[in-house]
């Protein structure tokens, strides 16, 4: 799908498309989040919230993958200002329901499950008079089943697991079925529960979706650690930490970190420098410049001015301690900088940064 999208995003620019680029960047910001590049994801989907009139339809399935991103990112309040406001003008879209979905996230994640579970339900009665009922579109239900959970209210939990692990099934989809199981795993009797969490990481390891596996990890972990497999339990939590971490979800990788703390171990810190550091805008702007585009035609793709094309990018040569254009390829593809002396790329980024 991103080289689909990425390819119509060419078009909308050559073309000057306002509305065409929005609606591109909106569809390939999801597909990112869905392989788990949530700097990548939010970059896209910025261009979503376009005031164009067409965009009434697509900014709140914009916003519910934004706030899915900032609850990832441990960013609650960023995902507030997305979803929690009523939208009387976008509730009459089936889009909306992807809002629905991330504030019942949102609401699970502040630790407020009987208001998830309100929110979650409603989606998915919305999700089914699309109708829409396939988990590999938006997998309502394995999220309820976790409020439901939380809440004591353990055969409505199952109920709504085993519903959607039989739906994944029958749809074939390896990331649909790994979410899916997780959510069965998670509300499982505990002697089931370290078996079907290990199905999940099974079966997300077959797919692109680096974020749910690295999710399913971290519960994978937790539950080894319960059952006193220390040793594994911690290489299972280093793993699901990396993975988190390289994604940019640093809510996720806070409840790994905290959890190999617990199992003994001592994490690492995280990067400040290289590309897990640079913000969505950043790496937008980066990955254009690498593409051999000057500030100038960066600016008319992006519609934004040079001067913030420049800012970006020269925040981005710091960040991935480079000092010109064509040290951008190794350096996003995780080539490395030229120098890991400070001094020796940050002097020359703010005159490279220009055109």
């Amino acid at each position: 799908m991103e080289q689909t999208t990425s390819a119509g995003l060419e078009d909308a620019r050559r073309r000057g498309s306002v509305i065409g680029f929005a609606v591109m960047s909106t569809v390939r910001g999801a597909s990112r989040y869905l392989r788990g590049d949530l700097t990548g994801a939010l970059g896209d989907l910025e261009g979503g919230l376009e005031r164009v009139p067409l965009m009434v339809l697509v900014r709140p399935f914009a916003h519910g993958w934004m706030a899915l991103a900032h609850i990832d990112r441990g960013e609650f309040e960023q995902a507030h200002a997305l979803v929690s406001t009523p939208d009387e003008e976008a509730d009459a879209h089936f889009t909306y329901n992807w809002s629905l979905f991330a504030r019942g996230r949102l609401a699970l994640a502040e630790g407020d499950p009987e208001r998830a579970l309100v929110d979650l339900l409603e989606c998915g009665r919305r999700q089914l008079g699309v109708p829409a009922p396939n988990p590999g579109v938006l997998g309502w239900r394995s999220e309820a089943a976790l409020a439901a959970h939380r809440l004591g209210r353990t055969e409505q939990a199952r109920s709504l697991a085993e519903e959607e692990l039989e739906l994944a099934r029958a749809f074939g989809s390896a990331r649909a079925l790994g979410v899916s199981l997780r959510a069965a795993g998670l509300v499982a009797e505990d002697g089931e529960r370290l078996t079907i969490l290990e199905e999940a990481v099974a079966a997300l390891e077959q797919s692109a979706a680096q974020l749910e596996l690295a999710r399913a990890l971290v519960d994978l972990g937790a539950a080894q650690h319960a059952t006193g497999q220390h040793t594994v339990a911690r290489e299972t939590l280093r793993t699901g930490l990396d993975i988190a971490h390289h994604a940019g979800a640093d809510g996720l990788a806070t409840t790994a970190r905290t959890a190999l703390v617990a199992a003994g171990a001592r994490p690492r810190r995280p990067a400040v420098r290289g590309t897990d550091a640079l913000t969505p805008s950043e790496r937008r702007v980066a990955e254009l410049a690498e593409r051999g585009l000057t500030n100038r035609e960066i600016a008319q793709a992006l519609f934004v001015s040079t001067k913030t094309v420049e800012f970006h990018l020269r925040n981005a040569y710091f960040k991935l301690r480079i000092s010109s254009r064509s040290e951008l390829g190794g350096a996003l593809r995780g080539g490395g900088p030229v120098s890991t002396e400070t001094g020796a790329a940050d002097a020359p980024a703010a005159r490279q940064a220009r055109p």
